[in-house]
């Protein structure tokens, strides 16, 4: 069986030399390192050649001519790799030395139906201190609805499953390819849950570090918002459930074209499922574009057909608030 390693680096050069000689310390090496560089203004190029130059395993570095962010980054490392499965690395974590011997093992007694495996972490600060904290943001981590045959249905509105702690099988990320949503983990778990089945090691495999430069984190804030400063606390509110909004229509147009690229035959239930996730979020999006009057009936609609009680915990007051937010665009 062949591992290899995926990394996405940008302007890293603070903790990636820590993270790519951790990838030295392991007990199994991978068979191969795929580095993509978005065009790093920094020493992140020097740094990626002189490892190249020692790493005791193959190690490619391909230079993107331009950015085009961490999500193709990886999609295009994706495309270079020979391994049967594929670890996703961040640039600013570390792995501990037991990481690809741990998953080595996974996989091997796991059955072809095993599409993606990931990991617990450890949350430390910049200088690898385990901060002693648990997963807050990511509360429903280690919900045990990850690992049944339903899995899917979880996924459809919970995105928990974070890149750097997750080994996907080659097939899965053939089949997944093009990445053309905002973060790749998320999408990779959504596609493995629908084409097979996900497992979790319940081992702290790497630590994950907090930083106030990383992209996304346990304390993650849109740099967008700092555009709205100027709105009201209430105008804020719509116009980031409208992104949502957005960012989740197109996530769910991609799983369509993914359905007809790989002439996948799903489900009846999973089909009807779907669509009525669209149809749902669609509503909404074209409704908080326009006139609480105008959008008074077909938000009804939803809610007394159950579709406010479908994906909110607290339906009556999701259907309030789409209600009486002002009128927004993007």
């Amino acid at each position: 069986m062949k591992i290899s390693i995926v990394l996405a680096a940008y302007n890293g050069e603070k903790y990636l030399k820590q993270q790519l000689e951790s990838f030295c310390y392991q007990t199994r090496f991978p068979d191969e390192l795929v580095i993509v560089d978005d065009c790093s203004t920094d020493s992140t190029p020097t740094i990626l050649k002189e490892f190249q130059n020692k790493a005791p395993f193959k190690t490619i570095i391909l230079r993107n001519t331009e950015n085009i962010g961490s999500t193709k980054s990886f999609e295009k490392a994706c495309k270079e790799i020979t391994g049967d499965w594929v670890l996703f690395s961040d640039q600013d974590d570390y792995w501990k030395k037991d990481k690809i011997e741990i998953f080595t093992q996974e996989i091997s007694k796991s059955d072809d139906s095993i599409g993606l495996i990931y990991s617990d972490y450890e949350i430390v600060d910049e200088n690898l201190k385990p901060l002693n904290t648990e997963n807050t943001w990511l509360p429903d981590y280690k919900n045990p609805k990850i690992e049944s045959d339903s899995a899917w249905i979880f996924f459809l509105t919970n995105q928990v499953i974070t890149g750097c702690t997750m080994g996907v099988k080659k097939e899965i990320i053939a089949a997944a390819i093009p990445f053309n949503c905002k973060l790749h983990d998320f999408w990779l778990a959504w596609i493995a849950s629908l084409l097979g089945k996900i497992r979790f090691i319940d081992k702290k495999l790497i630590c994950y570090r907090q930083h106030c430069g990383q992209q996304v984190g346990l304390g993650f804030v849109d740099k967008k918002d700092k555009q709205e400063d100027c709105l009201s606390k209430y105008e804020n509110k719509a116009l980031t459930e409208l992104r949502k909004l957005d960012e989740n229509c197109i996530f769910m147009e991609q799983t369509y074209k993914f359905i007809e690229r790989n002439e996948i035959q799903l489900s009846q239930d999973i089909v009807e499922c779907i669509n009525k996730r669209y149809e749902y979020l669609k509503t909404r999006f074209e409704c908080l574009q326009k006139s609480r009057y105008s959008r008074f009936l077909p938000l009804c609609s939803l809610f007394f057909h159950g579709y406010y009680h479908c994906w909110h915990k607290h339906p009556f007051n999701a259907f309030k608030h789409d209600l009486i937010y002002p009128k927004t665009k993007l």
